[in-house]
């Protein structure tokens, strides 16, 4: 048995999505599509093992954590960028 999520585009980004499906490879396989408005998710067990309410949780759960990662990531680049161009700048003497 198969498990169809759908996330709005407009709140998770395809990467969130697919390190998400990354980090629950070990027990679910994850078939990942978009449409202009949607990131849709279709998860089936591995080795025919039967997806739980709990895994499903589990899967949401950890949506919203890379989600904010990939959100801060975007956000604090420019900041990362400018203190490695400057901690690798060249010394004058």
């Amino acid at each position: 048995m198969s498990v169809k999520l759908s996330f709005d585009s407009n709140v998770y980004a395809l990467e969130a999505v697919m390190a998400t499906a990354y980090w629950c490879a070990d027990k679910m396989v994850a078939d990942v599509s978009t449409s202009p408005t949607s990131v849709d998710v279709t998860l089936k067990g591995v080795d025919g093992h039967q997806i739980e309410d709990r895994e499903i949780d589990e899967f949401k759960t950890m949506l919203i954590h890379n989600q904010i990662r990939h959100r801060l990531s975007v956000d604090f680049a420019p900041i990362e960028k400018a203190i490695v161009e400057k901690a690798f700048s060249p010394v004058s003497t």
